[in-house]
């Protein structure tokens, strides 16, 4: 623990004393030779004055001494000229400050060098009791030398002085020969020491020297200390010069690859606030100017409708420190279409979280053409079974009134001999033909699909066109009576039956529907053909 005085010394120190060492030690030794000095002389001054003070009280004793026979016969007789002249003898010594004597409690002369109004407790004095010149034993006055104050300083002063002289060479000697030693020893070496620190150094510099003599010592262990912390430190300083190298060439490696790359990568805190990102980032989410750094992830203009979704997704890897993956669809712009992202977050570290953007656009217009090729018929362009099955199941969930429903079950009558007689190549051309003239029969919005082989179905909306259905029909019949000229130049007659049946409320699903519309169609043929039949009102 250090001392307060001692350590506000050192700070002191520290702020007001050179910066060399040298200078510093040497400071710092003369400074503290001075203020003990200082110290030892005030002690001295103390001595030598209280000393002083004895040494002169006794010289009065013996001064009193002398003039005691006079001062009895002055004290009997009451005789104050003989008084006075006791006190003028006695106060032409220096060292008495003034003399009082009295007989019988009446004071016969007192005399004081200066104007002393209270001597009393001011000066040191001598109180000698005066005895009867014919009684020993009868005391008839007193005479009371008083010390002189200012020629005790003097004598005092004069002692001192002469003591600080001799103090003052010996603490000049003794700081002097203190600093020639600590400079020999201690501060001269390791100014060496720090000279040679200072000086340029390179990895095959030598290392530093031990001053002559300080082999075994403190200063020489420094030194092998020193000179180890330099070999790691250029060990260090190596390696780290290699580490950071090798990361450079990594980071210039890392950013381009993410420079470069079709993939958005993105990095944001836990609560979704942006960090960074790479180019792929800002063109996938088609943003029109670039995110700053804070920006909240969920709430750039591509992504707001998505909003919620995002922040689940967030939440999700924050609690299950876990990777979250969704396909989200990003708002068409002016002149574009709509484009999709596959948006991944995973966690990155306790307060991060890295985010990967893939554009699966082709891969879902890939997906969505397949499914659209799925449900169509190849050779006529129209919706198959599956598709019309699909649409029918929508139709049913999406209307409480299946009255506005009306489906025309469509045979051809005499396509087969067509097939027979003249090739598949001019059957798949008639049927081609047979469903173009089908659709300009009806709406753009009614539903037309191929079943397979020569059936077809319509699937007629609204209630004012199903309440016309009939008509339709019988349209359709007429279109497909009237000759069809093939491209061979060949002219076919195939004409058809149609069975026609209209949803109820009570209706149950699309293929209770499409039963009564075969039902009606088939009736439609056993009629002669060319025929339009209506399913009847009830259930099947």
């Amino acid at each position: 623990m250090t001392w307060a005085p001692i350590d506000s010394l050192r700070r002191l120190a520290a702020r007001t004393a050179p910066r060399s060492l040298v200078l510093r030690s040497t400071a710092l030794i003369f400074a503290l030779a001075l203020l003990l000095g200082l110290v030892f002389a005030l002690i001295s001054a103390r001595i030598v004055e209280r000393r002083e003070n004895a040494r002169l009280v006794s010289q009065l004793q013996q001064l009193v001494a002398t003039v005691e026979n006079t001062a009895q016969i002055a004290c009997f007789l009451h005789d104050k000229t003989l008084a006075r002249e006791i006190s003028a003898g006695l106060m032409k010594t220096h060292a008495v400050g003034g003399v009082r004597i009295s007989a019988g409690g009446t004071l016969l002369y007192q005399s004081f060098r200066g104007p002393v109004a209270a001597p009393r407790g001011q000066l040191s004095k001598i109180v000698q009791l005066i005895h009867s010149p014919f009684t020993a034993h009868s005391t008839v006055g007193t005479v009371t030398l008083y010390l002189s104050r200012e020629h005790l300083r003097t004598l005092a002063w004069s002692y001192t002085r002469f003591v600080l002289a001799i103090l003052a060479a010996e603490v000049l000697v003794i700081a002097a020969g203190t600093a020639l030693v600590a400079f020999v020893v201690v501060t001269e070496p390791i100014k060496r020491l720090s000279t040679e620190l200072h000086r340029p150094r390179t990895s095959e510099s030598p290392a530093l020297k031990v001053p002559s003599g300080n082999e075994a010592d403190e200063i020489g262990q420094l030194v092998t200390d020193v000179n180890g912390l330099l070999t790691d430190l250029d060990a260090l300083v190596s390696t780290e010069r290699t580490l950071r190298i090798q990361h450079e060439m990594s980071d210039r490696k890392l950013r381009l690859v993410l420079n470069q790359t079709e993939i958005g990568l993105f990095v944001m805190d836990t609560q979704g606030t942006l960090q960074s990102w790479n180019p792929a980032f800002v063109r996938l989410l088609a943003l029109e100017c670039e995110p700053h750094e804070g920006d909240i992830f969920s709430r750039l203009p591509p992504l707001r409708a998505r909003t919620h979704q995002i922040e689940n997704m967030l939440r999700c890897a924050r609690l299950g420190a876990q990777s979250y993956d969704a396909d989200l669809e990003l708002p068409a712009r002016a002149g574009t279409a709509r484009s999709w992202i596959e948006l991944s977050i995973n966690p990155l570290g306790p307060d991060q979280l890295l985010g990967v953007v893939h554009d699966i656009t082709e891969r879902k217009r890939s997906v969505a053409a397949a499914e659209a090729l799925a449900k169509r018929d190849a050779l006529t362009g129209l919706l198959n079974r599956r598709g019309l099955d699909e649409a029918l199941v929508r139709l049913f969930a999406g209307h409480a009134d299946h009255g506005t429903l009306a489906l025309l079950a469509i045979d051809l009558d005499w396509f087969k001999e067509v097939n027979d007689t003249l090739g598949h190549a001019a059957g798949d051309e008639v049927l081609s033909r047979v469903g173009r003239v089908i659709e300009s029969a009806v709406r753009t919005g009614d539903i037309v699909a191929r079943l397979g082989g020569d059936e077809f179905v319509t699937v007629l909306l609204g209630s004012g066109h199903v309440h016309r259905a009939g008509e339709i029909a019988r349209d359709i019949v007429t279109r497909l009576a009237a000759p069809l000229r093939l491209q061979s130049g060949s002219c076919v007659h195939i004409g058809a039956s149609i069975g026609v049946a209209h949803a109820h409320a009570a209706e149950d699903s699309p293929a209770a529907l499409l039963r009564r519309a075969d039902a009606a169609m088939y009736s439609a043929k056993q009629s002669g053909r060319g025929q339009v039949c209506f399913a009847p009102s009830g259930i099947t």
